[in-house]
């Protein structure tokens, strides 16, 4: 809260790059200080978060030879691992939300692999099909086929979706006990940074 322009942590923030400051002169304000305190050495390195400001991993020494140059190394690269790990925890907690934002849908969502293999069916579809989701995942679409739409139905469905399209169109499947319902189907393609599908919504 009182730091100065002086100090190492300020000034790496302000020219986004690591400082390495020893204390070896105590005609300067911040060194005088740090001495004061016993500190011999600070190494500051920049954390850079996605859509966020900087954030500066400060670490003092007190030993007499300060920071080797082991040690510097070693304080960069927990410097750079920081923001990755914060990452990764928030997509983390994203992908929980969504998931359970999808639990609560009220119609009934399924997703699977490039090869319509079912990874995951939220409760709608359970109530729908009749299929828990321990029956659906592992298992394709294969298993609310009626026999009532076209083989051309399904090729047009998997050109359009391998395409990267959305493919929407009223169907009728069957339910694990052999009903027939008719729904409203969109399969929405997952697809990489470049455009190609690696997983599929419906």
């Amino acid at each position: 809260s009182d730091a100065k322009p002086g100090e190492p942590v300020l000034a790496a923030a302000d020219g986004l790059e690591t400082r390495h400051v020893p204390v070896d002169d105590p005609s300067a304000e911040w060194e005088r200080r740090a001495a004061e305190r016993g500190i011999t050495d600070c190494f500051a390195v920049p954390m850079r978060f996605e859509n966020q400001r900087t954030y500066v991993l400060g670490v003092y020494s007190t030993a007499p030879d300060g920071f080797d140059a082991t040690e510097r190394r070693v304080i960069e690269e927990i410097g750079e691992s920081i923001p990755q790990a914060i990452e990764t925890i928030e997509t983390h907690q994203e992908a929980l939300q969504y998931e359970e934002a999808i639990r609560h849908a009220g119609v009934a969502i399924s997703i699977t692999d490039t090869d319509g293999v079912i990874g995951y069916v939220n409760p709608a579809f359970e109530d729908l099909t009749g299929y828990t989701a321990e029956e659906a995942v592992g298992n394709t679409h294969r298993i609310l086929n009626s026999g009532e739409m076209s083989e051309e139905h399904y090729a047009t469905l998997w050109e359009t979706i391998l395409d990267g399209d959305v493919f929407e169109e009223q169907v009728v499947n069957k339910t694990k006990s052999g009903d027939r319902y008719t729904a409203h189907q969109t399969i929405s393609p997952v697809t990489d940074d470049a455009g190609e599908p690696e997983a599929f919504v419906a």
